[in-house]
């Protein structure tokens, strides 16, 4: 550092106001060779720095938690979970083309006239382990066998037309609304069979 004398030189200096040797002429001055910067300037940078400084440490401590992931056993998890959910879109689907067909189904029985909500529930059940299917016309293929099977296999399923009297011969509704069994049970205290 040097004194405002030493560098304008002596004769430079005592032509300089009173004022500006008060102000500078003892002083030790710092000469700006392109070197200084401002303090405001400087503490600006600094935070700058510092601010860099923290997003790199954040990012250095990112990169070394990501090296410590295995990426085998990241992959290995990724398999699981897209099995997992192949698996339940698959159940979903699956839940969802049984429930339709069913309900194609019940319907494709409604007008079958069974002799009880039990025999109708058990012919039901069956036919649909059977999973006939539906042609484009809307039929069940082979269902004219499945009934014919049926039928011989368990007579008193489906009601039977009326006999020449009236009365049906297995259970089921007769044509006032009452069950057979009502109709079966009269039968039996008449003495009719």
């Amino acid at each position: 550092m040097e004194k405002l004398v030493d560098i304008v030189g002596k004769e430079v200096y005592e032509g300089l106001s009173e004022e500006t040797k008060k102000k500078y002429g003892e002083k030790e001055l710092i000469i700006n060779d392109g070197t200084y910067i401002p303090k405001a300037k400087f503490d600006s940078l600094n935070e700058t720095k510092k601010d860099l400084e923290n997003q790199l440490k954040e990012t250095n401590e990112k990169v070394q938690e990501l090296s410590k992931v295995n990426s085998d056993e990241l992959q290995t998890k990724l398999n699981e979970l897209q099995e997992k959910y192949d698996k339940d879109l698959k159940e979903a689907n699956d839940k969802y083309e049984n429930r339709e067909y069913e309900i194609k189904l019940k319907d494709y029985i409604r007008n079958e006239k069974f002799s009880s909500k039990s025999s109708q529930k058990a012919y039901f059940e069956e036919l649909l382990d059977k999973k006939l299917e539906f042609d484009d016309e809307g039929n069940l293929k082979g269902y004219d066998d499945y009934k014919k099977s049926y039928q011989e296999s368990d007579p008193d399923a489906f009601l039977k037309e009326k006999s020449n009297d009236g009365m049906y011969a297995s259970t089921g509704e007769n044509h006032d609304g009452k069950s057979a069994d009502d109709d079966a049970y009269i039968n039996q205290i008449m003495g009719i069979k």
